[in-house]
């Protein structure tokens, strides 16, 4: 995770679980996620309101945040804090407001950083399994663990909470190993809404004396 932003993945810990080792692919798991996968990829656009909530209970740390999220396709941008990062699906630009500095990189589609990871994710190096289905939860949700195959990651977990009725993705939790939890929940969305080409390219008179490195 090389933001804050890399919950969304997705980006998140309970202090002190560890990932259980009967994780699998799950095929009722499956099936849920395909649903809530081909929900979000009908969209043309979706612009998305969201929370993100960091602890640490080893190191007393806990910050909460909030921002937008603005995805077309390859294309994001996500306004958080004093941050936003945003591509054209080529090239990633990270700006930093309150040091007026612009980041430029390569943008690389299976990065964690592309918030558009967080609907398919489970679809390539994960196993899953249903924790509680809609019947065990108070809210109606179903919720499935994803485990990465390659227990080298630092990522040892990302818990997925989903809507049952609508397949709606509510929230999302992935735990690290270092203890740390990052909580991501999404508020408001709203689906196929016109967005700007603006949004997703960077344009230097917008950015008066802006320091950029380019780190291509």
């Amino acid at each position: 995770m090389k933001f804050l932003f890399a919950f969304l993945l997705a980006s998140l810990s309970l202090f002190g679980l560890v990932a259980p080792a009967t994780a699998q692919k799950d095929p009722v798991a499956k099936a849920k996620l395909d649903k809530m996968a081909a929900k979000y990829k009908a969209y043309k656009t979706m612009t998305v309101a969201f929370s993100l909530n960091l602890n640490n209970q080893k190191a007393k740390l806990q910050r909460t945040q909030t921002g937008k999220a603005f995805l077309k396709g390859a294309k994001f941008r996500v306004e958080m804090g004093d941050q936003i990062l945003f591509s054209d699906g080529k090239i990633l630009y990270t700006y930093l407001k309150e040091a007026n500095e612009i980041n430029i990189s390569t943008f690389k589609a299976t990065d964690d950083i592309n918030p558009a990871n967080l609907f398919t994710m489970y679809q390539t190096g994960y196993k899953y399994t249903v924790v509680k289905d809609a019947a065990a939860t108070s809210k109606g949700q179903t919720v499935i663990d994803l485990v990465p195959e390659d227990a080298k990651k630092q990522v040892f977990k990302v818990r997925l909470f989903i809507k049952t009725t609508t397949n709606e993705l509510v929230m999302s939790r992935v735990f690290e190993k270092s203890g740390t939890q990052y909580t991501y929940t999404m508020t408001s969305v709203a689906p196929n809404k016109p967005l700007d080409e603006s949004l997703f390219t960077y344009d230097k008179k917008k950015y008066p004396g802006v320091t950029v490195t380019d780190l291509r």
